[in-house]
């Protein structure tokens, strides 16, 4: 985890909003994209639903199922506005089964895979294929993004409402329009610590929305509830434990009769991030962010030859998915960024 005083920022001045803050005053709550910024991640979810098939004039047919995901992924910022990310899981695991049957996780399609993301748009950075569930798998990550005050500010003990919107967009962007959402989330900041050197916001954070059925889009019902650590010196999340109830209801045709299906039961999430020393831009910057030359087959960290990236799988520019040229140029002239490894930071050399 970063220390503060490697931010280059004196002691006494990054002390300031921790004093503020116990003086009553108002303290930045607001989502500050860094460009270099690196975290390694872990989150985990978990669901046991309850769920009824519904046919017209046919009696309800009931089930159960238990659903758990876990996924550990190192996130580095690449752009702050538009943000994009590239992420590398290190493991993305899933598991369906009955209560109480022994869970046997399987991977997900980006288990060990390099990812970037722009919104809520995910394309991988080598050659493979997301799966469907990978994809449409709802970013609770977001959603706790989602929590702070418009104002972009708070004082210790403040609460503040906020309407569906945020958690609309969070969860699904433009996919579900203005009006086709309600409830909204209630929102105390507790107090200000420190938390191994860092100073860190306490939000209690509950929520209540849903969606509106559509024959395009489920009913998705939301009532959560925990904590939410706000990093103020990284100016992002930190953990998050949300716990409540998830539902959906969905309309299905099935041999010219409609199929309803209804579920809801126990959910959880929890996301930990600890913040590592931002990516720095060399001195040489100009000469290192051109792509490597023809001929070049492979990017090897200088640290460890064992992390490489065989050239022939990038054929994208990283920052906006164009089509490289024969010379691995961005089209729209985007420098190369692939010059640090992802692993450990070390330059990359090409072979």
């Amino acid at each position: 985890m970063r220390s503060i005083t490697s931010l280059g920022l004196p002691l006494s001045l990054l002390a300031l909003p921790l004093a503020l803050a116990s003086a009553g005053e108002p303290i930045p709550l607001e989502l500050k994209a860094q460009t270099g910024q690196r975290a390694e991640v872990e989150e985990e979810s978990r669901s046991e639903l309850k769920i009824h098939y519904r046919k017209a004039g046919e009696a309800s047919v009931g089930a159960a199922e238990v659903s758990w995901g876990k996924r550990a992924y190192t996130e580095e910022i690449l752009r702050a506005k538009p943000l994009v990310q590239v992420r590398e899981y290190k493991s993305s695991e899933r598991w369906k089964g009955k209560p109480g049957a022994k869970a046997k996780p399987q991977q997900t399609s980006l288990h060990g895979r390099r990812v970037k993301l722009s919104g809520l748009e995910m394309e991988p950075m080598e050659a493979f294929k997301i799966s469907a569930s990978d994809r449409e798998q709802m970013r609770f990550d977001r959603l706790c993004r989602a929590f702070l005050p418009t104002a972009g500010q708070a004082s210790p003990k403040e609460d503040w409402k906020l309407p569906s919107d945020p958690f609309a967009q969070a969860l699904w962007g433009k996919l579900v329009p203005p009006g086709a959402h309600h409830g909204g989330a209630s929102v105390e900041l507790k107090k200000v610590s420190k938390v191994a050197g860092r100073q860190v916001a306490v939000l209690k954070v509950k929520l209540d929305f849903r969606t509106d059925l559509r024959e395009s889009f489920p009913e998705v019902v939301l009532k959560l509830k925990g904590t939410i650590r706000w990093d103020l010196d990284e100016h992002d999340l930190l953990t998050a434990e949300l716990k409540g109830t998830l539902g959906y209801t969905t309309v299905k045709q099935d041999g010219g009769g409609q199929i309803k299906v209804e579920a809801s039961g126990p959910f959880s999430y929890s996301y930990e991030a600890r913040y590592l020393i931002p990516r720095e831009v060399p001195k040489d910057a100009a000469a290192s962010s051109k792509p490597p030359p023809p001929g070049a087959t492979a990017l090897v960290c200088t640290h460890d030859s064992r992390h490489r990236i065989n050239l022939k799988d990038i054929t994208c520019c990283p920052q906006c998915g164009e089509t490289l040229d024969r010379e691995r140029k961005c089209p729209k002239e985007h420098e190369w960024i692939l010059r640090h490894c992802f692993h450990d930071g070390a330059p990359f050399r090409h072979e």
